[in-house]
């Protein structure tokens, strides 16, 4: 008879075989397991636990995670002893050292829960995008995602982290390899992606996107690691793909995503060994030697580039003010002519004006007269001498 897993667990060598096990018997130094299956196998008593009647972990308004990945639809925890048994609502469970498990309390001073992926979940289920039987696609997602490796980028966002360790890799940027061409903030964005966790590169159409992403493929296949290029459309994976294969490079992909792509990459799987060219490690050392050289080039030649093109921008910009002012001078002369037809615009009321003018009249007269006089005196004693 099947053994009850809330009620006993049985540990074989460090794993939960409780689901698995018919019966136990035990010897003096050993412990016959029968599986299900009908076969027997003896191991020694140490390496067998039988534990039954477990005590119920409190979980109500709590977080846990076991040894850092984050649990969720956790609906109960049962403690055998030294081990613990984990059952998630989705009827999927797990099993750990007591030790392994941490038991965070949810609820704040001000009666708030700080659950982020619960209230993601809940966020999921009013998503519009729903299945014919009217359930959110998103929710679905959200269900069966019941844990959270710590060393996730979710795992960051969950815990608030503001920043992620950056990456490992110890690869310098002047050591990358750009065999799809560059310029400076392309290969700036690649040595961002390379050292950190997450990276968005960001640009309109035209501007080297997908160019950047080969190149990204390209220095991490020289790293040993796999890629995964996702999309929420095939049009955008199958770009990348046919980029690979303009280069003859399209046998380090696998197109796949939907069944008809999966069932469709198998098909036209070919039975042809592929020979990679290799260097000796002499050789080796001497290309890496002339990469490191020619990225340093390059750097300099990129920051000539970018000197140039603020020496191209301000000298257009002076161009374009120099023709402003040409053309306010052209102006300013053919209506020179015209200056004194203009009406005079003012504040000053005409009646001061006038006042002002009968003023300037009499004393310019005044003035007149005054020389006029002085010049009959003058020659009245000329003649008179």
């Amino acid at each position: 008879m099947t053994l009850n897993p809330k009620q006993h667990l049985v540990i074989v060598k460090g794993e939960d075989k409780t689901v698995d096990v018919l019966k136990i018997e035990k010897e003096s130094k050993r412990s016959i397991v029968t599986y299900n299956n009908g076969k027997s196998y003896p191991y020694n008593a140490q390496n067998v636990e039988l534990l039954s009647n477990p005590k119920c972990i409190p979980i109500q308004d709590c977080r846990l995670s076991i040894s850092g990945d984050m649990l969720s639809d956790v609906e109960c925890a049962l403690r055998f002893n030294n081990w613990v048994k984990i059952f998630h609502k989705n009827g999927v469970s797990r099993c750990c050292l007591f030790s392994e498990l941490s038991i965070q309390q949810m609820k704040m001073p001000d009666g708030r829960s700080n659950d982020i992926l619960a209230y993601f979940r809940e966020l999921a289920d009013g998503a519009s995008l729903k299945t014919v039987e009217d359930d959110s696609l998103l929710a679905i997602k959200y269900r069966h995602l019941n844990r959270v490796p710590k060393t996730s980028i979710l795992s960051d966002f969950i815990k608030n982290h503001t920043s992620s360790t950056p990456s490992t890799s110890t690869r310098p940027v002047s050591q990358l390899l750009f065999p799809f061409g560059c310029n400076m903030s392309q290969k700036l964005a690649i040595h961002a992606a390379l050292q950190n966790p997450i990276s968005l590169i960001q640009g309109p159409p035209g501007t080297g996107k997908t160019q950047t992403i080969l190149n990204l493929i390209a220095n991490l296949l020289l790293q040993g690691k796999r890629v995964a290029v996702v999309s929420n459309n095939n049009s955008a994976t199958a770009n990348v793909n046919e980029k690979m294969k303009k280069y003859s490079l399209d046998f380090l992909t696998a197109f796949l995503g939907k069944a008809e792509n999966k069932a469709m990459f198998i098909e036209s799987q070919e039975n042809i060994s592929i020979t990679m060219p290799s260097l000796n490690e002499r050789d080796e050392t001497s290309v890496r030697k002339e990469v490191f050289r020619l990225n340093n080039e390059l750097d300099r030649a990129f920051e000539s580039k970018n000197r140039l093109a603020v020496v191209i921008h301000q000298l257009d910009a002076i161009r374009l003010e120099w023709n402003h002012y040409e053309r306010y001078l052209r102006e300013t002369i053919d209506s020179n002519s015209k200056v004194w037809d203009r009406g005079i615009e003012t504040k000053v009321p005409s009646q001061e004006l006038l006042k002002h003018w009968l003023i300037y009249e009499r004393e310019a007269k005044a003035r007149f007269n005054k020389e006029e006089s002085d010049l009959l005196v003058n020659r009245s004693l000329k003649n008179s001498v």
